[in-house]
């Protein structure tokens, strides 16, 4: 469960002292700087008489919770680009360094879905690839480097939400893959890098190949996480599901019903993006539902026993005294660096109808959607794609665009200028084909940049195509420097 804000109320501590929660989620509102969030963990472990799981989702790419402050490290999709999966096993330990120093125990990472749909699923750039030895080789490398460090991890999101063609946030998937393909392909990831994993994140998506009640949420099925999970595939690491506040478990049964499915089917903890106050009221249901049901009694014990078992084993190197400044800001560049390497090596080529570049002195107008990575404000007031542009030209006009409904202001631009086209998983907003139609009749050469998934434009007639594969900083700019011919595009497509 979460909590309110940044700092803790004294209503929390009271909850936090009488109620000692498994574990504490960290979201945006709980974070502004490094300081403040250190004191707040310190906060979280001293006001709870049972220290909890001080949990993250520091995936990296879009799922970047600590980017209000922190270097961004480019997305699983463009570290899968590299095909290095060393680069995996070091973004692994400086999270795990960067998370140890700022007082957080687990990181709810890595995505090891198989990215097979390129619908909106929520997945997207947050998986590593569509290939299972892909994703099983970019996972383990990602998770030791999180081990070697101390921290722990949770692989998501069983047994694979990378089919699903709508957002669980929304709405309740279904996965009509056949039980030999889930096996071979999906649950195989799981099964191999289960040993690597002290958790698994079950996902909110119905599999009807693989139970009897083709409706139910794999987060709610006994099938699914006692007899596959536990059973077949012998995981005895802690299961915990995801958010059950999504779309997909609040239009198959109430909160407080979930709760008490989840933890029946076998689930050891349950997750709430809620503040805790708000989640008492299921508490008290809970221990209702524990002095009727002695069975219940006994799921309940064994899931403590468990939990309290990886709670005693925490490497004490992950409780930190105080905020080493030093320390920090030598993560920092160490993390802008390698976050600059994965980026130069994952820019793909698509193909298009040539591989220009842009001459010194162009002055281009530079289009890109109105997408929250791009918008945020830097500390130099101009926007994330200007101030990646000044290394390159001294002049040029910035003009973002509304995915849903973009529009060209022709009269604005003279048609003999130079355009840079920025999208992100344009393929989802069909109308964007027609603003880039006259973009490219307008101007005499258009260069693109894919921000999402590959290939998220059918058109071919571009100066250059190119796809970053990730909305970050050190993406964007590694993708301007093969269209000023700095750089040769070195990534491969990580997905079919």
């Amino acid at each position: 469960m979460g909590i309110e804000g940044a700092q803790l109320s004294k209503e929390e501590r009271k909850w936090l002292s009488e109620f000692s929660p498994g574990g504490i989620l960290l979201l945006p509102r709980n974070i502004e700087s490094p300081y403040q969030l250190s004191t707040l963990c310190h906060e979280l472990r001293k006001s709870a008489p049972i220290p909890p799981f001080i949990a993250i989702d520091q995936e990296g790419g879009t799922v970047d919770r600590l980017s209000p402050f922190a270097p961004p490290f480019p997305s699983n999709l463009a570290l899968g680009a590299t095909g290095n999966s060393e680069y995996a096993h070091r973004q692994g330990i400086l999270t795990a360094r960067l998370l140890k120093i700022l007082g957080i125990n687990l990181n709810l990472a890595p995505v090891v879905d198989l990215l097979v749909s390129r619908n909106n699923n929520g997945l997207e750039i947050r998986a590593f690839g569509s290939q299972p030895k892909l994703v099983i080789d970019f996972g383990r490398a990602y998770l030791r480097g999180l081990k070697e460090e101390g921290a722990l991890n949770t692989i998501k999101h069983f047994p694979g939400l990378g089919r699903a063609s709508v957002d669980p946030h929304s709405e309740l998937p279904v996965i009509e893959a056949g039980k030999e393909t889930l096996w071979e392909q999906d649950i195989s990831v799981f099964n191999e890098l289960s040993h690597y994993s002290a958790f698994i994140m079950v996902g909110h998506a119905a599999y009807p190949s693989l139970v009897s009640d083709k409706k139910r949420p794999a987060s709610l099925s006994g099938e699914i996480v006692s007899e596959l999970l536990k059973g077949a595939m012998g995981y005895k690491g802690l299961v915990i599901t995801d958010d059950l506040e999504m779309g997909a478990i609040s239009v198959f049964a109430s909160l407080t019903e979930a709760t008490i499915q989840a933890i029946k089917c076998g689930n050891d903890m349950v997750m709430f993006s809620s503040p805790g106050s708000q989640v008492m009221p299921i508490v008290s249901r809970l221990c209702a539902e524990i002095e009727q049901d002695s069975q219940f009694v006994r799921v309940v014990s064994h899931s403590i026993q468990k939990i309290l078992a990886f709670k005693n084993n925490l490497s004490p190197r992950l409780i930190p005294t105080t905020l080493q400044q030093e320390e920090l800001t030598k993560l920092f560049q160490e993390i802008d660096t390698l976050s600059h390497k994965i980026a130069e090596n994952s820019i793909v080529e698509i193909p298009s109808s040539g591989e220009d570049i842009i001459q010194a002195g162009t002055k281009p107008v530079v289009f890109y959607p109105r997408i929250k990575p791009l918008l945020t404000g830097l500390s130099s007031g101009s926007s994330v794609i200007g101030q990646a542009l000044k290394p390159f030209c001294t002049e040029f006009v910035e003009e973002s665009y509304s995915v849903e409904s973009p529009f060209l202001r022709k009269d604005a631009f003279s048609s003999c200028q130079t355009a840079i086209i920025f999208t992100y998983n344009a393929h989802w907003h069909p109308q964007q084909e027609d603003f880039i139609k006259h973009i490219q009749a307008h101007f005499s050469r258009c260069f693109h940049i894919s921000l999402g998934l590959p290939g998220d434009l059918k058109s071919t007639q571009f100066s250059r195509s190119l796809s970053a594969l990730s909305p970050t900083p050190s993406s964007i700019r590694a993708a301007l420097k093969v269209l000023w011919g700095e750089l040769a595009p070195r990534g491969k497509p990580p997905i079919r």
